[in-house]
């Protein structure tokens, strides 16, 4: 007994210099944070910071707020992209897991005439086993840590792809309605041209009919009123197409989307938007962070595949009862203990744990040149976003002047008509001349909204997770 004592008491001594060794190595290279070339500015920027919070609000249109904060709310795929964010906490959290011992526990009783150690008897013994046991591998080359470390990347990694699925969902809903007003302004132009023709070919019909006017006239005024309808009917399938993508944007039936809403031609375009630095889009845009945590994933995992290659250590501990008679089981007798140590290792496996590792160490490459990658396509997306706004907004004034010049030859044209000074064949030729100036002015104005959408998402903005809205607002205080 005394001999136990002096073993055990030595155990205590030693066993904080295990835990401090165990926790001292880790092998496998420190990680490096990837770098990028960054201009000093965009070619088409303006302004000196980007703004972060909430841009759909420049468009100063409730209903557009309304759909964008219903789909954050409600859109499956952002769901699922939350739901792979809560998976790789709990991932990381059981990896964690092995760094520290696990404890089991056996119960088993037996009857007949073999005894749990093979021996047999001469007529038939019941025995029983209460026996817990403790287990721990010793982390001496830091794999589990590596390990650990590979999985908190990931799930940063995954926290930013879910920021880029919220920035990619608010810039797809803004575009769909702006599109959706798009249609609706057009065809709302269609059925006005299409029931103004409609009238005008039943007093040609009329004309026609007292030989007032030939017959190329009344198959002119016939062509021109089927070609309303037609856009009557294009613009209504592309509205309602418009509103179903709304819809499953937002999570919703078709008939709870969009209400009462701001007509197209009465939104408030954005002042110029400033765009920042470039050197901004690494910390702004999600898909940069995220690449980033990849390349200290692909890192730790370069740790994990040469710890592999070292030996593993493992303790083990148990302790329980045993007895013959269930009677008997918790008697001071039937107390029993063990405690056993391990090491195993790879000695020669044709190769395989080298090759490991140099796996892992052009992953990490690869990883690295991903990120390189995403950076110049960044740029690219902001370049061209720039370019977008810049052009539409010019070629908005340009269309807005064509269609009050075709309104006004269109009214020119009916009195000059009404006066026999032209053919009606002239009237036709200026008023589908307005018509197609009004459906370009409604795709130009659209697609000038929609560009401003697709530079913020471009550049990353205007989604904040709770902390750093908080982090934001306590600064600006």
């Amino acid at each position: 007994m005394m001999r136990f004592d002096m073993n055990k008491r030595y155990f205590i001594r030693i066993f904080p210099l295990i835990v401090l060794f165990a926790g001292s190595c880790t092998v496998g290279p420190k990680f490096k944070a990837p770098v990028v070339e960054t201009p000093p500015r965009y070619m088409g920027a303006a302004g000196t910071a980007a703004t972060d919070l909430y841009w759909w609000q420049l468009f100063d249109d409730t209903t557009l707020t309304r759909l964008i904060a219903t789909a954050i709310e409600n859109n499956r795929n952002v769901e699922i992209a939350f739901s792979r964010v809560e998976q790789a906490r709990l991932t990381l959290k059981e990896t964690r897991a092995g760094l520290w011992p696990s404890v089991s526990y056996g119960v088993t009783g037996q009857y007949g005439t073999e005894s749990f150690i093979g021996l047999k008897s001469d007529k038939p013994v019941e025995t029983y086993i209460i026996k817990p046991s403790i287990s721990w591998e010793l982390d001496l080359f830091g794999k589990i840590r590596r390990m650990s470390e590979a999985d908190r990347a990931q799930l940063l990694a995954t926290d930013r792809a879910a920021q880029g699925v919220l920035v990619s969902l608010v810039a797809e809903v803004a575009s769909t309605y702006f599109s959706y007003l798009q249609y609706e302004y057009a065809g709302k132009t269609a059925r006005q041209t299409s029931i103004s023709r409609e009238a005008t070919y039943a007093l040609q019909q009329q004309s026609y009919a007292i030989g007032s006017i030939d017959e190329l006239q009344l198959r002119q005024g016939e062509a021109a009123y089927a070609t309303a309808a037609a856009a009557n009917a294009q613009y209504e399938r592309a509205s309602e197409q418009a509103l179903h993508a709304l819809s499953l944007l937002l999570g919703q039936n078709p008939s709870q989307v969009v209400g009462k809403h701001t007509p197209l031609v009465d939104l408030r375009i954005p002042a110029e938007v400033p765009a920042g630095l470039p050197s901004d889009l690494l910390a702004r845009r999600p898909d940069m962070v995220e690449a980033y945590y990849q390349v200290m994933a692909a890192n730790a995992q370069i740790g994990v595949a040469q710890a592999m290659r070292f030996p593993s250590i493992a303790l083990t501990g148990n302790g329980g009862v045993f007895s013959e008679e269930f009677k008997k089981l918790f008697d001071h007798n039937a107390w029993m203990w063990s405690a056993a140590g391990g090491i195993t290792g790879p000695v020669f496996n044709f190769g395989a744990n080298k090759r490991r590792v140099q796996i892992m160490r052009e992953k990490h490459r690869e990883a690295i040149m991903n990120y390189e990658q995403c950076f110049l396509q960044a740029l690219r997306e902001v370049e061209d976003a720039l370019t977008a706004v810049r052009t539409y907004r010019t070629q908005l004034e340009s269309m807005l002047t064509l269609v009050t010049a075709a309104e006004k030859a269109d009214r020119l044209s009916q009195q000059q008509y009404a006066a026999g000074q032209i053919s009606y064949l002239d009237v036709l030729e200026t008023q589908r001349t307005l018509f197609d100036a009004q459906s370009d002015y409604a795709e130009t104005l659209s697609a000038t909204m929609s560009s401003y959408a697709t530079l913020y998402k471009a550049l990353g903005g205007g989604i904040m997770s709770p902390e750093e809205s908080a982090e934001k607002s306590a600064a600006t205080q």
